[in-house]
């Protein structure tokens, strides 16, 4: 591998991990990372690219804040769902959801689960 290839996948690294509180890159980033294998000129001003709009966005994110009107208290909420053996498949399932001032999700996940029965 050489070194420009290696930068370019630090790079895509670095904005990958910038994605948990900038979502509005993830797609351009996720794009940008598919291509680290054998990154093209066009792929670096595909990088350099979204820098750019990070220098023109650098107020954007996500904030968390508390709700005035509930004594400034920032509640977090996790609701979770499990059933066993509900799939016709005789599978399971598994999630959950967690939450900020009951109404704004932040996170989430779901599974399916094969019984071995």
């Amino acid at each position: 591998m050489d070194s420009v290839t290696a930068y370019l996948r630090l790079l895509a690294g670095q904005l990958s991990y910038l994605t948990h509180s900038r979502p509005d890159i993830m797609t351009a980033v996720s794009n940008c990372a598919t291509k680290s294998i054998a990154p093209t000129k066009r792929d670096n001003d595909r990088l350099l690219k979204i820098f750019g709009y990070l220098r023109q966005t650098f107020d954007y994110g996500i904030t968390l804040s508390p709700n005035r009107e509930q004594n400034n208290i920032l509640y977090m909420t996790a609701y979770v769902d499990a059933a066993y053996m509900s799939h016709d498949d005789s599978g399971s399932h598994t999630g959950y959801t967690i939450a900020l001032d009951l109404k704004n999700p932040v996170h989430f996940s779901t599974r399916k689960v094969q019984n071995n029965n």
